[in-house]
């Protein structure tokens, strides 16, 4: 008897752990590289030969006449290099900018008469230590607008957009106070003309850092970035402002944790909430990082989030929402086991923060994410690099890799109730055998 009811709850038990398997199909994939049955597709692939031995470009844009604009500074001291090339590699125009001291480029956008506006850090002009710098160029590259903001200390400027009126906004950090490291988020107002119209600071506890910002519908903004805690360990938290078209705070949210989060990327879902990406360190595991995504509400308030992978190094996240309640996010990572190979990985996240599937691009370092023709589709424009030995000297070739990609119809993680009830119905079936023969050898038994 004790027997019986022992096979009975293996069984049981057994069911419980298929029911589980079932209905969560899709973990990060940490071994690299191997093929699965439901996986984003490629369809198609497109490489362009690129010179980047002596200039490998801190940003690349692609434009709406199928060129790009490269923008760098490999020396600390050296003068911002802007570069256009065509959709063959080809070289259209070069030119540099700068002083006799530190400059650095944080944000380039075409403009929509189709020229450009470069957002820097510079030391050489201005007011301050450090001041925002922001370029228009023509399309040949010759400078149509140069104009500094800033004060007395440091001013950084991350990102730029423009908006429907022609006019600029800048988003980042400014120091207010020469002895400390008291930074307060900074929106800057600037009009076509180059004139700045107005200012705004926002301040939560210390070393309040911008990171990036997006319009949202109601043309006001979300603000992106992180703040420092006190406590028996300092660490940073991820802090989010919106505001309204005057730039007034609607809410503030705090992304706290016992690791340090540095917010990346954020965007407005279709259904009017937003999700936020960025990367989470852990200094208790060996520095240890990993992706982490959530999602807030149209009030601020948190409505899932979630982690994935364990990786050395990450960096350089974009994030794009295609259709279908699916998120795609790439990222530049390392891993421990290869640390001197990069590659990207890109995760499709479902609704309620379940991870659907993730491919890794091997050798590739990601560029930008961008919608596709069609819903559920994508195209990934990166750094594809090669490296060949030649008479014992190692020689780098690298790509600009323009890559659409097709994410499976109805991809979704199984959490449907028939993941639940088929393990079930296979354990009754079974049950209900062994039930009938117990009964069976009872009456012959008899």
């Amino acid at each position: 008897m004790r027997r019986y009811y022992a096979v009975l709850s293996v069984l049981l038990l057994s069911s419980c752990c298929l029911t589980v398997l079932t209905t969560n199909k899709f973990v990060l994939n940490k071994a690299h590289g191997e093929n699965r049955t439901n996986d984003i597709l490629i369809t198609s692939n497109k490489t362009i030969p690129v010179d980047f031995s002596e200039f490998l470009p801190e940003i690349i844009l692609p434009t709406t006449d199928n060129h790009f604009i490269l923008v760098n500074n490999d020396n600390p001291y050296a003068d911002i290099n802007i570069r256009k090339i065509d959709q063959n590699g080809e070289l259209v125009w070069n030119n540099s900018f700068g002083g006799e001291a530190y400059e650095y480029p944080s944000s380039v956008i075409e403009t929509q008469d189709h020229k450009y506006a470069i957002l820097a850090q510079t030391e050489s002009y201005g007011n301050g230590w450090n001041d925002i710098w922001l370029l228009k160029l023509n399309s040949d590259g010759e400078v149509e607008l140069n104009k500094t903001f800033g004060w007395e200390y440091s001013d950084y400027g991350s990102e730029v957009i423009q908006t429907s009126e022609g006019n600029y906004v800048i988003f980042g950090s400014t120091k207010s106070e020469i002895l400390d490291d008291d930074y307060d988020f900074l929106l800057l107002k600037v009009a076509s003309s180059g004139a700045m119209s107005d200012f705004f600071t926002y301040h939560q506890r210390d070393r309040d850092y911008g990171q990036s910002f997006t319009q949202t519908q109601d043309a006001g903004y979300l603000l992106i970035g992180s703040t420092l805690t006190f406590g028996s360990v300092n660490h940073k938290d991820g802090w989010i402002i919106k505001t309204d078209q005057t730039a007034e705070v609607i809410w503030k949210y705090t992304y706290q944790s016992q690791l340090d989060e540095l917010l990346k990327k954020g965007i407005q879902t279709e259904d009017e909430n937003y999700v936020i990406t960025g990367i989470a360190e852990n200094e208790t595991a060996s520095y240890s990082k990993n992706f982490f995504v959530f999602k807030l509400n149209s009030e601020g308030n948190l409505m899932w989030d979630t982690s994935f992978g364990n990786y050395s190094h990450i960096q350089d996240l974009d994030i794009l929402e295609i259709g279908n309640d699916q998120i795609i996010i790439s990222g530049y990572v390392k891993t421990f086991e290869k640390e001197y190979f990069i590659n990207t990985e890109l995760l499709l996240i479902g609704e309620d923060g379940v991870l659907l599937t993730n491919k890794t691009l091997s050798d590739c370092m990601p560029v930008k994410l961008d919608q596709g023709i069609e819903e559920g589709t994508f195209s990934f424009l990166g750094i594809k690099y090669q490296i060949e030995m030649e008479l014992d000297e190692m020689k780098v070739n690298y790509f600009l890799s323009r890559l659409e990609f097709k994410c499976p119809n109805g991809f979704k993680a199984d959490s449907s109730i028939s993941g639940f009830i088929f393990p079930f119905v296979i354990t009754f079936g079974v049950i209900v055998s062994l039930v009938r023969r117990r009964n069976g050898l009872k009456l012959r038994n008899q």
